[in-house]
């Protein structure tokens, strides 16, 4: 959607998404710190201190534990519901560019991979960070961003591909079909509805998941505010 209209999901489903993902983004990241930790406990026993001090002064275990962690979350997302009503999403809305009729069979013949989709923003995203926390100055960064742009477009659709969306189940297809109809049927009834600012972002349903996410990342904030000692224990 542009924003004019929204259908499918409401607010509550799209909060519920929020945080599904943001409980999938902490268990990636508790995984990865155990991960790395107990890595970083072998080196110290089997390499010599000069490299354990420059693989820490180079910040070479903190890149490790981010690049552990977006791989472990998108593992996640990929054996989660999740990737295949995104999936149902992408294909839906081919079926609609195409002009296709919004039938399980048209709509089933449709890509999983689309030009639009915010993987691969993300995908960009998570590239540019680690280029730059990798190897700092200005350089570094002009290099990510040509990197960037060159390879977003390749990197989104493989990150599309193979971890964010899967061949979705019938009534994930119905679902993505549904949402579908909705808005073809409520921009019929308001073409020309012109939307800005708080209402169109609320329209797209950014809003609701963001706020789905902050609030699995403030709960587990707190609960390590009032328990310092739960992460040791875990």
């Amino acid at each position: 959607t542009t924003g004019s209209v929204s259908g499918g999901a409401g607010s509550i489903g799209l909060y519920l998404t929020g945080i599904t993902l943001g409980v999938m983004m902490i268990i990636a990241r508790f995984a990865g710190d155990a991960l790395i930790g107990r890595l970083r406990v072998l080196a110290m026993h089997h390499l010599t201190p000069q490299i354990n001090s420059r693989l820490a002064l180079t910040g070479a275990w903190d890149i490790a534990v981010a690049a552990i962690s977006i791989g472990i979350m998108l593992i996640l997302l990929r054996f989660s519901p999740l990737a295949g009503y995104h999936a149902a999403e992408h294909m839906t809305v081919h079926a609609i560019e195409r002009g296709e009729d919004l039938t399980p069979d048209a709509v089933r013949r449709m890509p999983r991979v689309h030009p639009r989709c915010g993987t691969n923003i993300l995908a960009a995203l998570s590239v540019f960070v680690l280029i730059t926390a990798q190897f700092p100055g200005e350089i570094a960064a002009l290099i990510a961003v040509v990197v960037v742009i060159l390879g977003r477009r390749a990197l989104g659709d493989w990150m599309q591909a193979v971890f964010t969306t899967k061949p979705p189940t019938n009534r994930q297809l119905a679902n993505g079909i549904a949402a579908g109809q909705q808005i073809l049927e409520r921009f019929h009834e308001h073409p020309n509805r012109q939307v800005y600012g708080f209402a169109r972002m609320w329209n797209m349903g950014f809003l609701q998941a963001a706020a789905g996410m902050t609030t699995v990342l403030v709960a587990v904030y707190v609960i390590g505010k009032l328990f310092p000692k739960l992460p040791a224990l875990l």
